[in-house]
């Protein structure tokens, strides 16, 4: 399977509710290859935690600097003051609505 078809695959699986083996699927392309961007974005909402989450959002912007949801989403978590004050840092990247492009 090419690392383009495994990103697809493990966007299913997180469509699914399967965040567990869509993670493993990610972790591995990302060993392989750690350009990969569309993996990247979507490790956002598979990350274990707040701090992982914001790691795979800096390494989307460090391959493509002016990426706004990157930019929008990690603004949202680094500062409180930018996102609804009932809104819960861990729903913000879980349930990020990942572009594919």
């Amino acid at each position: 399977m090419s690392h383009e078809e495994a990103v697809m695959r493990a966007r299913e699986l997180i469509e699914a509710g399967d965040r567990v083996n869509s993670r493993w699927i990610l972790i591995e392309i990302l060993q392989n290859d750690r350009e990969n961007v569309a993996a990247w974005r979507m490790m956002v909402p598979v990350a274990k935690d707040k701090t992982e989450a914001m790691h795979c959002l800096r390494q989307v912007l460090r391959l493509r600097p002016r990426d706004p949801w990157a930019t929008n989403l990690l603004e949202r978590l680094e500062n409180p003051a930018r996102r609804d004050p009932n809104e819960d840092s861990q729903v913000i990247f879980r349930r990020a609505d990942v572009p594919m492009t």
